[in-house]
């Protein structure tokens, strides 16, 4: 088969690109011609490795509808993959129908209870400024976008062969949203996945805490873990806290790690690989406001790091069992969330329990566990008609 992957950028850094390269590997090493189109992103070219054969079609305009048919003509292309669901490239997926054959699979990335959520502006503003967009502005601006998203949603719905989701917790909650578009069975839940976690080796672990992913307020809220690295560093003061990755909060949450004089806490900036972190670490922290199923956790896990998390997202129960794997924390219980990492620091007996657990649970999530239900997915779309109500 000719497959194509469309997304809004690519290379970029983030989830969806490395799931996409991952896939795009597999599809090609078992004799799929796999093509990834999109944007130029800010990421090098050289941030993801593909094995030979994987093309990367990088356009100056995402909205060009000529040179995309022009692209899925000329590679003879049987699927495309739309990775995210963005609303605004629903226009290339319409010109695509037009193709004969052409079958669409859409991958929404995210708990689709939030895919229509708009998170709250001006982060850091003037709180007289805030307060005023809050009561008037906000909430006309809010049901604007809602909607906006929810159609687009039902529109990219409509124009797919099959709905991909990321876990069977999201089945019905995108049957609701989708305006009910869609028939129940062709919604197919894939996880993430990874490639097979190298041995777990204990002795290696250090007194460090992770967090591994943008460094953003929309939607990750990273300065939440400045807030709560307050409150750890004076309890449990021989352990660190590192933040790895690059975002638009970078510097301030750098510059107000600094105010408050916090101790032994590290910013590393991007990191190409963060394997070395993610070996020394014990506990991998995540305070979202929304995730889909996040390929940072699943990687931390595979080398045994024990995730500390706000439950904001049903996919982490697909992860995660509550005492076992690591603590899943009701969302915004700051207190909570502290009180767990001190409780696994002050049992170090428990907390190495608690990593082989979040190690084997990672080995559900093989890549050769998982490749196959995007196998049997491509084989059931070419040998079956469109389930897709109009």
């Amino acid at each position: 088969m000719n497959i194509l992957f469309l997304l809004d950028c690519f290379p970029n850094y983030g989830g969806i690109e490395r799931i996409t390269a991952l896939l795009a590997n597999e599809l090609t090493i078992r004799g799929h011609r796999v093509t990834i189109y999109g944007r130029r992103g800010n990421a090098p070219a050289d941030a993801y490795h593909f094995v030979e054969g994987v093309e990367i079609v990088n356009v100056f305009d995402i909205h060009d509808s000529a040179f995309f048919l022009n692209c899925l003509r000329s590679r003879e292309t049987d699927i495309i993959i739309n990775q995210g669901c963005f609303h605004f490239l629903n226009p290339l997926l319409r010109k695509a129908r037009g193709i004969s054959n052409i079958k669409i699979i859409s991958v929404l990335h995210n708990d689709p209870a939030h895919a229509t959520k708009v998170s709250k502006p001006l982060p850091g503003t003037d709180p007289r400024l805030k307060a005023a967009v809050k009561t008037t502005l906000w909430p006309i601006y809010r049901g604007i976008m809602h909607r906006r998203f929810r159609r687009g949603l039902q529109q990219t719905v409509r124009l797919s062969d099959r709905m991909v989701v990321l876990s069977p917790t999201y089945i019905d909650s995108l049957y609701r949203k989708s305006g009910k578009h869609i028939e129940r069975t062709s919604i197919v839940a894939i996880p993430n996945f990874i490639h097979e976690p190298e041995s777990l080796d204990i002795t290696a672990k250090e007194h460090s805490i992770v967090y591994v992913g943008r460094v953003a307020e929309l939607q990750k809220k990273v300065s939440r873990l400045i807030d709560i690295w307050e409150v750890l560093s004076v309890r449990i003061p021989s352990w660190h806290l590192t933040i790895v990755g690059d975002g638009d909060a970078l510097p301030t949450c750098r510059e107000e790690a600094d105010r408050r004089h916090l101790e032994n806490i590290h910013f590393t900036g991007y990191k190409n690989d963060v394997n070395p972190y993610l070996r020394k670490a014990s506990i991998i922290v995540l305070v979202s406001d929304h995730e889909g199923f996040p390929m940072s956790l699943l990687e931390a896990m595979s080398y045994g790091c024990v995730p500390v998390c706000y439950n904001s997202f049903n996919a982490l129960s697909d992860l995660v069992t509550d005492g076992k794997e690591g603590h899943n924390i009701q969302p915004l219980d700051k207190e909570a969330f502290i009180n767990s990492i001190v409780r696994l620091v002050e049992n170090p007996d428990n907390l190495n329990v608690m990593q082989q657990n979040a190690y084997a649970k990672s080995q559900s999530f093989e890549i050769s566990r998982i490749i196959n239900k995007w196998l049997n997915l491509i084989e059931d779309i070419t040998a079956n008609h469109r389930t897709i109500k109009h």
